[in-house]
This record gives structure tokens, sequence and C-alpha cells, in this order.
């Protein structure tokens, strides 16, 4: 709940610690506990109330003592960020990668990336290059949940619905600081009549660059085809240069959110992207 995570305001703090220090100082005291002794031989007489002075210091000492450990309020806790990260994983599944989603479907994942976006924790450059290295599979994006143009089914890194005998399996992006570069990797299934389907793993290179805080440059340099089994009677399509000036092959996205599990990104044309480890 939002108000586990709610600071102790200062006035609080002095409260806490004048109340505590009360307290002990009525435990020490020992007039506090002196019980007068009765004069009278009076059996009737009901002896005076004996009063300790700690039943209204315990309780706000305790109420006051289960906020001291919390943390800000800018500062979100692990429990807060795991349970947005739950939700969109929730959200996500079953999508097939935004091609199942629903308008309700798309509403609710924009809802939960913000909350998540919003709770980002801010990072150095370093930081963000050595999260951003790895293996990285998509869960979503609406590219694929919103309409595809034929301009937009592969450009700058950005991987959309196949034309033709093509259809999408898994993609990845493997990303390497070092180099620094970048690849988009397709896995697909190619049908060419009269032939089976046949796997094939197409590769989209690119030179990466990262720009403070959390912008990402790709520039495409390449592209190529893996086919396991070749089909019969055809040959796989060698490494192919990406055409075209560099400028005209050049994309950017923010990184909004990243850590050693989930990723998401928004593109220069507003699409949204979620990966996972």
């Amino acid at each position: 709940m939002l108000s586990a995570t709610r600071p102790l305001p200062t006035v609080a703090v002095a409260k806490y610690e004048a109340e505590r220090a009360r307290t002990r100082a009525a435990i020490t005291t020992p007039q506090r506990f002196c019980i007068k002794p009765h004069t009278s031989l009076n059996t009737t007489r009901k002896a005076p109330a004996i009063t300790v002075g700690l039943r209204r210091s315990a309780p706000s000492f305790f109420a006051a003592a289960t906020f001291e450990a919390t943390p800000p309020m800018d500062v979100p806790s692990n429990e807060l960020l795991e349970k947005l990260k739950s939700d969109l994983l929730c959200a996500v599944a079953g999508l097939d990668r935004g091609v199942a989603a629903r308008s309700e479907d798309i509403s609710r994942v924009e809802a939960t990336c913000s909350a998540l976006e919003s709770s980002a924790p801010a990072l150095s450059e370093p930081q963000l290059a050595d999260l951003l290295n790895g293996k990285w599979r998509l869960l979503y994006t609406s590219a694929f949940a919103g309409p595809v143009s034929v301009e937009g089914v592969i450009r700058g890194g950005s991987v959309g619905r196949l034309p033709g005998p093509v259809s999408v399996q898994q993609v990845y992006q493997q990303i390497d600081s070092s180099k620094p570069q970048l690849d988009n990797i397709v896995q697909a299934a190619i049908s060419v009549f009269p032939f089976p389907p046949a796997e094939a793993t197409i590769y989209l290179e690119h030179a990466l660059e990262i720009i403070p805080p959390r912008t990402v440059k790709v520039t495409q340099t390449g592209a190529k085809v893996e086919l396991p089994e070749p089909l019969p009677q055809l040959e796989a399509p060698q490494t192919v240069a990406a055409p075209g000036p560099s400028n005209l092959r050049s994309t950017t996205f923010e990184v909004t959110y990243v850590d050693s599990k989930v990723r998401i990104t928004r593109g220069d044309r507003g699409e949204l992207r979620i990966y996972c480890k």
C-alpha cells in the first residue's frame, strides 16, 4: 500500500522521540510508582488508584515505531516495483507480442507501463550500458497491436508483420555495448509452395550509440538470413549491406525503464516495446 512508503514527517519524528524519552523517564522514576500508605484503619475505604503513566505513552510509541524505517516517498520500494512488473507481465501474457491485443488490452498495457516508468530510478551512462547488455526477448510492441504499414514492416530496428509466406515466431534483441552493437534477431517460418515450411533466422545488424541520459541511437549496417536446412533448389541469401545513407537507416528510442529482467522502450515514432530476459 502507498501508506507503507510514506516517510515519517519531521514533526512526527520529534514527537516520537519526546514520547519515547518521557516513557523511559516514567519507567526509571520511582516517584511515579510510589503508593502512599493509609493512615486510616477503615477497611471500607477504597485504596487510591495507581497510575503508572504508561497507558497513553505506549500506544503512541509503537505507532510511531512502525514508520521508523520506511523509505522516502520519492524512492519506490522494491515491493512496489516487483508488483508493477508482475502486473505488466500479466497484462502482456497471451497477446502474441501484441498481435492479439484488443483495445482494452492496449489500454491496460499502456497504463501499467506508465506507472512503472514513473518509478524508474535514475541511471548513469555506465549503469544503463551494463543493464542493456544481453539477449532480450520481445514480449509486446504497439507496432504489432496497431495498424502496420508496408514502410513500417522492417525499418531501423522496427520489426512488424512480415508480408507474404513469412510468419514471425520469436523476436530477440542482442545488445553488446562494448562493441557497440545491437542486432534484432527474428525467428521466422518461411513457406514456399510446394516445399514444407522451413525455419529461418533473420539478423538485422545495427551500430549502437548511447546518448545520455536514456536515449539509444541505432544505425542499420547490414542484414543476413540463416537457413539451418536450405530449401531444395533455393540458395540461401548471403549477408548483405544495408542500402542507403546512414541518416535514412537510423532511429532512436528512449529506455524508459530497465533492470536486470525487464526493459521498456519508446521509439521516435511513438512505438512502445517491452522486453524481458
